[in-house]
């Protein structure tokens, strides 16, 4: 807004240009354009609050109907000082608006993530076995249900009961020398029992030859179900 009534115009702007044409430096004025500059009363903080209010019931006054008189158009020079620039809304709804919010929640936000994403890894790699206990049993789950060669299988459920007892890598897995492992890790007996005699199945499996697809079908199933149970039992 104008800081004064008396403005007619906006004045012409200035534009420099270069033509490639000539090689010459031009310059480019655009008109002037008209304005429209009413004067009004300049209305404080102080003039607002302490205006009387008029009675409702009574016709209000010439000087009342002029200072509530709207002006249809036209730029108003009713503003002055550097104020008008300033928000003028309430310290606390700017604190509490939604972008406020967004900017104070995102810092704490960040913080817990990445504390989060620290102590996982922290976990990690304070129980290594537990992990690569986790990782047998995932292969092992992954390889029957999509291999059907009985020699990788058996090798793989040696694998995974080698490292869910902590045995020495390449550990040879019979259903003899586990017996004493399962009991010391309080197994149910009727879990260790069945082990074993899927184990006695997989050797015997071993160096049969072939076995039919049926017979191998049940027996995966079977050795399935019997490590999820000793899995949950010694997680």
């Amino acid at each position: 807004r104008p800081r004064h009534p008396d403005i007619q115009q906006i004045p012409a702007v200035v534009l420099n240009y270069y033509d490639p044409a000539d090689g010459a430096f031009h310059e480019a004025r655009t008109q002037p354009i008209p304005i429209d500059v009413k004067a009004v009363k300049i209305i404080s903080g102080s003039n607002i609050s302490t205006a009387t209010t008029p009675n409702p019931t009574q016709p209000a006054s010439q000087p009342e109907k002029k200072r509530k008189q709207r002006l249809p158009q036209g730029i108003h020079a009713n503003f002055s000082g550097p104020e008008l620039l300033e928000n003028q809304r309430p310290p606390a709804q700017i604190v509490l608006s939604t972008p406020a919010l967004i900017l104070l929640t995102l810092p704490p936000a960040f913080f817990l993530l990445n504390l989060g994403i620290a102590g996982l890894l922290w976990l990690r790699n304070r129980n290594p076995a537990r992990i690569s206990k986790r990782r047998a049993y995932q292969q092992l789950k992954q390889k029957f249900s999509s291999s059907s060669d009985p020699h990788e299988l058996y090798k793989e459920l040696q694998h995974f009961l080698a490292t869910l007892l902590d045995l020495p890598p390449g550990s040879v897995i019979s259903a003899n020398n586990i017996e004493a492992k399962l009991k010391q890790s309080n197994v149910d007996p009727q879990l260790i029992h069945h082990l074993q005699h899927l184990l006695q199945q997989w050797n015997d499996l071993n160096f049969s030859g072939t076995p039919t697809e049926n017979t191998l079908d049940q027996l995966r199933r079977q050795t399935m179900e019997t490590t999820e149970k000793l899995w949950r039992n010694l997680e």
